[in-house]
């Protein structure tokens, strides 16, 4: 159920709380209510894509040369999966080689033992 967060209740009582409803807030989220707690997911954004809530990204990048942020990140529900379409694949065996100018180290890990809890 969707709700604002001002029509919230005080006296609602949550067993715990996710900040951020992107792909690992939804996530945790889902996981944690599967279990049986009672769980408040707040998102800063809206229900859906609005350039109010987007404004709030906007700003300069420092350091490292990026993508500016209104772009390449989404304020709404479903946060920058929504770049995506909501399609998430297994990583690839590239994913954990170290790639010059891309990353500054490969990703941990073996991804032939990852397999098992990648289902």
């Amino acid at each position: 159920m969707y709700l604002p967060f001002d029509a919230l209740d005080e006296a609602t009582p949550f067993d715990c709380c996710v900040i951020g409803a992107g792909a690992a807030g939804i996530t945790v989220a889902m996981t944690l209510a599967q279990q049986g707690h009672r769980v408040l997911l707040c998102e800063g954004g809206e229900a859906s894509f609005s350039e109010r809530s987007q404004a709030l990204y906007r700003g300069e990048n420092v350091g490292d040369t990026y993508l500016p942020l209104e772009s390449a990140r989404l304020r709404y529900l479903g946060g920058s999966t929504n770049h995506w379409g909501g399609v998430c694949r297994p990583l690839d065996a590239i994913d954990f080689t170290a790639r010059p100018r891309r990353l500054r180290r490969a990703a941990p890990g073996d991804p032939a033992g990852r397999a098992s809890w990648r289902r």
